[in-house]
C-alpha cells in the first residue's frame, strides 16, 4: 500500500538542499549525514515520480518541478513550524489529560 504524504524527514531535507543549494549545508543545518540527505531526496523523488534537483559540480538548481513543488509546500511547513513552536511554548507537560 502507497502511503499518503512524504515524510517530514523529506521534506525537511528537500525544503533545507533547496534554502542552501547543497546536500552538505542541509546535512549541516539538520545535524545528519551528507548520505541522509541524499537518501531523503532519493525517497521523495521516488515517490513523487519527480526529479527535484539538478546535481551540477557547483551545486543544485531546482528543476521546475521542484520550483513549484517547494513553493506549494512552503506554508505547510511554515504552519508545521509554527504549531511546534506555539506548543513548546506552554512549557510544562501539555497540560491534564481526561480519559
Amino acid at each position: 500500500m502507497r502511503r499518503l504524504c512524504p515524510t517530514i524527514s523529506e521534506l525537511n531535507a528537500f525544503h533545507s538542499a533547496a534554502k542552501h543549494q547543497a546536500f552538505t549545508m542541509a546535512a549541516k543545518e539538520l545535524c545528519v549525514t551528507q548520505s541522509a540527505i541524499s537518501r531523503h531526496i532519493a525517497g521523495l523523488e521516488e515517490y513523487l515520480g519527480q526529479k527535484l534537483f539538478i546535481r551540477k559540480a557547483t551545486g543544485l538548481e531546482l528543476t521546475d518541478a521542484g520550483a513549484t513543488y517547494l513553493n506549494a509546500t512552503r506554508p505547510a511547513m511554515a504552519a508545521l513550524e509554527s504549531a511546534t513552536s506555539q506548543l513548546m511554548s506552554y512549557g510544562g507537560n501539555g497540560g491534564a489529560l481526561n480519559l
